[in-house]
């Protein structure tokens, strides 16, 4: 071969290995770029399903305050109006069907003010009497059955099935605890949070240790919302499941005032985590009446979206429709489908 065409071949071949190079490279910075590309955000907006409650008229839909909202298995609509002592029952349509009446005092069928309510799924009902540390039980008719005391100051009752109750509140070093639907203790659970090095000084505080709800959903899932950030942690049958933590500036963590003398104020974060398949749809009450709430929506445990919310979401339903406790003057409950999509 003469060095022409030696010269001539390594040309070729450079050139070769030049296009093989350059085409290398235009594949592997748009596959770089096809992976670079996010998804483009969610959008989502609430539909108004069903209004409950009136300004005047018929006084079993005349609400004084929506403090809960709770489901049984046919989805009729439990409603505390806790400010006129009373559990208000309505079908899935809003058609008024009881009213629970709870006594005022210290009677075993009575409660000194109602702190929280459960459901469950047959229509049994557990009131919580904070200050006096117990707990009602009356069943799915109505009628008054019995009453058992707490060992623990409990903050928040939510019922798993027919089967049990979890109880939130600081006992045994743990901060979820299990009764029987007869009242009967069974076992607890459940880390209670770490107080920040800035309330130090309160770390002994049992309250300081805990949210103030807790929210269960179908599956058998427990959701928690730490007081001090955005982090809901989850339980399954009595065990950690997982952490989801995200970072807003709505989220406003647990507050301590010292007012003199040894006094104390504390301000709560109020949120409420709902979950619905695959959905999280977490609550964030801006504690200001003068400002709308915030829906924050998770999917597969990844922040998507927020939408405004008027009020505050109690519950959810198994077609996904979220119950929310609105109005200060006219206190009402409103059912929202959440839609995808503009």
């Amino acid at each position: 071969m003469t060095i022409k065409k030696q010269i001539q071949c390594f040309a070729c071949l450079k050139t070769a290995y030049l296009t093989s190079f350059i085409l290398l490279f235009f594949i592997f910075f748009s596959s770089l770029s096809g992976f670079s590309k996010t998804a483009p955000p969610k959008t989502f907006w609430l539909k108004q399903d069903l209004v409950i409650g009136k300004e005047s008229g018929d006084r079993n839909l005349v609400l004084a305050g929506v403090e809960n909202i709770a489901l049984d298995s046919e989805e009729n609509i439990y409603v505390l109006d806790r400010k006129n002592f009373r559990i208000q029952k309505f079908s899935p349509e809003g058609r008024f069907l009881s009213s629970v009446i709870i006594g005022r005092g210290q009677g075993p069928d009575e409660v000194s003010g109602i702190l929280s309510m459960a459901v469950t799924e047959n229509g049994g009902i557990y009131v919580l009497d904070r200050e006096g540390r117990k707990i009602l039980i009356i069943d799915e008719k109505g009628n008054f059955k019995k009453s058992f005391n707490l060992e623990f100051n409990a903050t928040n009752i939510v019922s798993c099935s027919n089967q049990e109750l979890i109880i939130l509140g600081f006992y045994k070093d743990l901060i979820l605890h299990i009764f029987g639907l007869d009242g009967v203790y069974q076992n607890s659970f459940g880390e209670p949070f770490e107080v920040p090095a800035s309330y130090a000084k309160y770390r002994n505080f049992p309250q300081l240790k805990l949210p103030k709800r807790a929210d269960f959903s179908r599956d058998g899932t427990i959701l928690l919302v730490n007081p001090y950030k955005y982090e809901i942690v989850v339980y399954k049958k009595g065990k950690l499941d997982g952490i989801m933590s995200y970072k807003s500036d709505f989220f406003r963590p647990l507050e301590i005032k010292e007012r003199g003398e040894g006094m104390i104020s504390l301000v709560f974060p109020w949120v409420s985590a709902l979950k619905y398949q695959n959905r999280l749809y977490v609550t964030i009450d801006d504690l200001n009446s003068d400002t709308p709430n915030q829906l924050d929506i998770f999917e597969k445990g990844k922040f998507v979206s927020s939408v405004k919310l008027k009020g505050f979401a109690y519950a959810v339903d198994e077609k996904g429709r979220i119950y929310c406790a609105e109005g200060e003057d006219v206190p009402q409950v409103v059912r929202y489908f959440v839609q995808e999509g503009k």
